[in-house]
């Protein structure tokens, strides 16, 4: 049996009309299936936008700043949107903490973010100082270092 290249092609080709018949048929059932998923999601993308990682985590993030010159030496205080100190919070005892804690109404496991000062000597917050105020609030301290404050003023404010 001698074939010719012009007889296997033309054996093949109602082969490939079935092949692209397929083809067609899989490209408009791909294009329907895209446009019911866009009209379902979004209502549903809509109503749950991102969540912060925070709350992703369960926690409650409270910013502290912690001083180490000057006046600021060795004392801690709570950071403003403007990262003014708002009021200073005492570290040998819980009550400033759980004024703070049920003031903040947050759920979420409370974490204390420390941020120390890059204006001195980080050496007055220790490892056994902060030993010590983890076991006074009973929270979990996280330290960065160095922090460096930058206040800004309110817009049409002093």
């Amino acid at each position: 049996m001698n074939l010719r290249a012009t007889g296997v092609i033309v054996r093949f080709i109602p082969l490939l009309d079935v092949a692209f018949i397929l083809l067609g048929m899989m490209m408009v059932l791909m294009v329907q299936s895209t446009m019911k998923s866009k009209k379902n999601t979004a209502p549903a993308a809509a109503a749950s936008a991102p969540k912060p990682m925070s709350e992703q985590a369960g926690l409650d993030i409270i910013y502290l700043y912690a001083g180490t010159a000057g006046s600021e030496l060795g004392r801690v205080f709570e950071l403003g949107p403007q990262q003014e100190l708002m009021r200073e919070i005492r570290t040998e005892v819980s009550d400033d903490m759980n004024r703070m804690l049920a003031l903040r109404s947050k759920k979420g496991t409370p974490l204390v973010v420390l941020l120390i000062s890059d204006q001195g000597f980080d050496a007055v917050w220790s490892e056994k100082k902060l030993a010590t105020m983890k076991k006074n609030w009973n929270v979990e301290i996280a330290r960065i270092y160095p922090y460096h404050r930058v206040t800004t003023s309110r817009p049409g404010g002093s």
